[in-house]
């Protein structure tokens, strides 16, 4: 009797360990989940089979769909410029267990195209277990218009460069210089800043009102650069 007390109480430890990883695990799952779909990142997560079993709020906004309206990844496709290249390469995905790394392109509802970067892996365990399979999209257009305008102030900075210095040739200048370097540091510095913006779509506009300062502040120490050479022949010039 005392054998049969001490199994059943070494039953009962067990299984209440297993209870207890069971919640804990269904607790970590659960927070890993809604931190997910809320990520601004477009991501897909399908099992094994290919059926979608989430779709994010990064994936919806971007593809201007309801969670739901994605049921396998086959469909995925349709939704793209090239469907043929894609669903190639979804097949190889699924069925081979090859990842996926492209540029493709969204049709919108107004059939403007919107550049993807797009990353697919298979989830594997062993023995060579397919588990399913991610996909994270990137918006392409955005970074490329971010770069652009990272280059038009980048630009900026050089041409204004050469054109205010030109004008400081003299010792008498030396404040000008100074002035002049610390302007466009700053602004190399405040673009440096922008770039670690985790929002790329707010890039652009970040970087043009950077530029636009930096030509306002230019303009104005040109005008006191003009202003103070045409002043210096007047005063050697006196009777």
């Amino acid at each position: 009797a005392a054998a049969r007390l001490i199994g059943d109480t070494l039953r009962d430890l067990v299984l209440q360990f297993r209870a207890v990883r069971l919640l804990i695990a269904q607790d970590q799952l659960d927070q890993i989940g809604r931190q997910v779909a809320a990520a601004e990142q477009p991501v897909l997560i399908a099992d094994a089979e290919g059926h979608v079993l989430l779709a994010n709020r990064g994936w919806c906004e971007l593809f201007g769909e309801d969670r739901s309206a994605l049921r396998h990844l086959d469909e995925l496709a349709d939704r793209l410029r090239d469907p043929g290249a894609a669903r190639s390469a979804l097949r190889e995905l699924l069925v081979e267990r090859r990842s996926w790394r492209a540029e493709v392109e969204l049709v919108s509802e107004a059939g403007a195209g919107i550049l993807l970067s797009v990353r697919a892996d298979p989830v594997l365990a062993p023995p060579g277990r397919v588990l399913g399979f991610v996909l994270l999209f990137g918006d392409l257009s955005s970074e490329r218009t971010a770069a652009a305008a990272r280059h038009r102030l980048q630009t900026d900075i050089v041409e204004r460069h050469r054109l205010v210095a030109a004008r400081l040739e003299n010792e008498a200048d030396l404040l000008f210089r100074n002035l002049l370097s610390a302007i466009l540091g700053n602004a190399q510095l405040a673009a440096l800043e922008i770039a670690d913006v985790a929002d790329t779509a707010r890039v652009p506009g970040l970087l043009e009102s950077v530029r636009q300062s930096l030509a306002r502040a230019t303009m104005l120490l040109d005008q006191l650069v003009r202003h103070a050479h045409d002043d210096g022949p007047s005063e050697t010039a006196g009777p």
